[in-house]
């Protein structure tokens, strides 16, 4: 004996009555436009209106699923498409902020030329920087075949001396930095006068040395090369003070400065080809044998000299 799943005759009474309901709707939309028909017209009308109500409620969801599945095709290529153009301008954006940052640097650099006009200058790229932890250096793409001499003076596009050539290579050469231990650059006081040397601590700060005691030096100063020694040309920025510190229990104050551009970030630098390092000792000063090495300077021979004023001997010079 077969026995019928529960709920099968109601299912099948279900669909003959959608079938039949169907059927009947259909049959009398095709005649109502007699006229012996108009009389089952509403009874044709009030049988079909719950099938199609539920025609309707099965296929509208559905329907619109298949409208909203064809707008969300178009609506991601329209995403892909402006997330393309976001980062093709993007990408644009920064080239442009490139050209400004290169346009501004060269800007820096024409006008130290403007500022110097009897002065030559050779323009160099920095390629590369010590990795040295006791060493503050950056290599350019200039070397011995452009002319580039050690001691040469460098300086940065905001017209302040950054260091000097201490090593030349063919097509490259190296740049001590005024921030290197090494470094040590005859300088003086803008406003003050006061001459002193200014030395690298080994970070991105200086200390001006060999300073007297009632100096004088401020906060806020600019303190530029003093050309003593022959190492760098006179009147030419090296850095700001940023503090004075010392009690009047010291021998001099302990002044610290800032370089005037960021050792950092420089880019482009400017080599001074027209200045000659020359070498000029001078008895109680810095040599300038001496003035990079932090040596002391030679005595005086002896005591009648060692009254006389100063005295500069150039090389090959006589007396």
């Amino acid at each position: 004996m077969i026995r019928r799943k529960p709920g099968a005759a109601f299912g099948g009474r279900t669909a003959l009555w959608f079938t039949i309901a169907a059927g009947f709707a259909f049959f009398t939309l095709i005649f109502s436009n007699l006229p012996f028909f108009s009389v089952f017209q509403d009874a044709a009308l009030a049988v079909a209106a719950p099938a199609q109500r539920a025609v309707r409620a099965v296929a509208s969801p559905m329907g619109d699923f298949a409208e909203h599945f064809g707008g969300f095709g178009a609506l991601k290529t329209e995403n892909d498409s402006l997330q393309a153009e976001n980062a093709r301008l993007t990408a644009e954006t920064a080239r442009f902020k490139e050209k400004e940052i290169a346009l501004n640097d060269l800007t820096g650099l024409l006008d130290v030329k403007l500022a110097r006009p009897n002065d030559k200058f050779m323009a160099a790229t920095i390629v590369a920087r010590s990795t040295d932890r006791y060493e503050r250096a950056v290599a350019i793409n200039r070397g011995e075949r452009d002319g580039v001499r050690k001691e040469m003076v460098v300086i940065a596009p905001a017209g302040s001396i950054v260091g000097r050539i201490s090593s030349v290579l063919p097509d490259f050469a190296w740049v001590t930095l005024l921030s290197d231990p090494g470094s040590n650059v005859p300088a003086m006081g803008q406003d003050s006068r006061v001459e002193g040397v200014l030395a690298g601590r080994g970070d991105d700060s200086m200390r001006l040395e060999l300073l007297p005691r009632d100096g004088g030096v401020k906060t806020g100063e600019i303190i530029m090369t003093s050309g003593l020694a022959g190492g760098f040309p006179r009147g030419i920025p090296l850095g700001r003070v940023i503090d004075v510190a010392g009690s009047d229990q010291d021998l001099a104050p302990a002044v610290y400065v800032g370089p005037l551009a960021s050792m950092r970030n420089l880019e482009n630098v400017l080599i001074l080809v027209s200045f000659v390092p020359s070498a000029v000792p001078v008895f109680g000063t810095i040599s300038p044998a001496t003035a990079g090495s932090g040596q002391a300077a030679p005595a005086a021979p002896d005591a009648g000299a060692a009254k006389r004023p100063a005295e500069a001997v150039l090389p090959g010079s006589s007396r």
